[in-house]
């Protein structure tokens, strides 16, 4: 996440297309006054004349319009990226409507050491809190990636040192905000991935004991563990299509 910020320099150095250089050396006659022959001498450095190709070249007066873009390219990444949440949200009120709809049979039935009501909170707890993170690290991306940013990289590919210098000034308080909230959210991210790993472990010894010892009450919350369980595989799977797809 950190390094998106180097998105939006991509795609700005991406629009620079170099025309081809023709390269050049003068060449003087020399008259000595003891000899009567022309000689040749090569004098000077090599001269870099680029050839004009006007098609290749990114005029000054098109830097509105490709920010313009490259902020509506960006826009467009966000706006998926947040459609991606809902599937998220879907299996979130899955898992409450299963632990309170089916409360009377996770408490009757013999898992252990968890039971099934108590399994499928604690998921969609950990749901919300995977979105509230989510959220953030998307918030800060849009952070880092704001209009000044967007310019000064733009400039830099325009030759405009000094433009890009004074844009990249005024974008830098955003994007060092944004890149503290990535990485204050890192640590936080790295927790709940390890309490999902430990927990998922502990369902599953508890799916496991609720068939050994299990009766008839513990079928349906058996069958809701399964099929949540499948719902988040599927979930992961579209969404490291979707990242496929964004990086190609």
């Amino acid at each position: 996440m950190i390094c998106i910020s180097s998105c939006s320099a991509f795609s700005a150095f991406t629009l620079l297309d170099l025309p081809p250089i023709r390269i050049t050396r003068i060449r003087v006659m020399a008259q000595a006054s003891t000899e009567p022959s022309n000689i040749d001498v090569d004098v000077g450095p090599a001269i870099v004349q680029p050839e004009p190709d006007h098609r290749h070249q990114l005029h000054r007066q098109n830097t509105d319009s490709l920010v313009a873009d490259m902020e509506k390219n960006r826009n467009l990444v966000m706006t998926k990226s947040l459609c991606g949440l809902c599937i998220p949200v879907i299996v979130i009120g899955l898992d409450f409507f299963a632990a309170f709809n089916y409360k009377y049979e996770s408490d009757h039935c013999n898992s252990s050491p968890l039971a099934f009501s108590t399994i499928f909170i604690v998921l969609g707890c950990q749901g919300i809190a995977c979105l509230v993170i989510m959220s953030g690290l998307l918030y800060g991306t849009l952070l880092i990636a704001n209009r000044d940013m967007i310019k000064a990289n733009l400039y830099q590919a325009q030759g405009r040192k000094e433009e890009s210098a004074a844009a990249f000034e005024r974008g830098q308080v955003l994007a060092t905000s944004g890149i503290r909230l990535t990485m204050a959210l890192a640590c936080p991210s790295l927790l709940l991935a390890l309490f999902a790993i430990a927990w998922a472990i502990t369902s599953w010894v508890s799916y496991a004991n609720s068939i050994y010892d299990g009766n008839e009450d513990c079928k349906l919350p058996q069958q809701w563990w399964i099929g949540l369980f499948v719902a988040g595989i599927i979930m992961n799977i579209c969404s490291g299509q979707r990242k496929k797809k964004a990086e190609k």
